[in-house]
């Protein structure tokens, strides 16, 4: 939860609308990030078995799965190892895909 507040403060995110499905594990954790912001935070639960509503998020979920795995096949390449889903590097790879994609990703909506 620090990640999250810390990384919507180094945005610069003011009042936000954090959107969750129905999985209570994800809820847990949306309360808590809005417990630890200072700025107006509104959570929304998707309806249940609603893709649709959580389009926007879902094509972010894939295109960061897509990013991990091309960082994890071109280290085993570069490397001549074997990563694992268990290996420390494999938490640090899933924080980079996510920042490098937001950093340098080029959306078709935000030109």
């Amino acid at each position: 939860m620090e990640w999250i507040v810390k990384t919507l403060d180094m945005w610069n995110v003011k009042a936000c609308v954090l959107r969750t499905d129905q999985e209570p594990s994800i809820i847990a954790i949306a309360e808590k990030v809005k417990q630890k912001r200072s700025a107006e935070t509104i959570l929304q639960t998707s309806p249940r078995r609603s893709h649709q509503s959580l389009g926007a998020c879902e094509r972010w979920h894939r295109t960061v799965q897509e990013e991990l795995r091309a960082l994890k096949t071109q280290l085993e390449l570069d490397a001549n190892v074997e990563v694992a889903t268990s290996d420390n590097i494999s938490v640090w790879m899933v924080g980079h895909a996510s920042w490098a994609l937001h950093r340098f990703h080029k959306s078709r909506s935000w030109g």
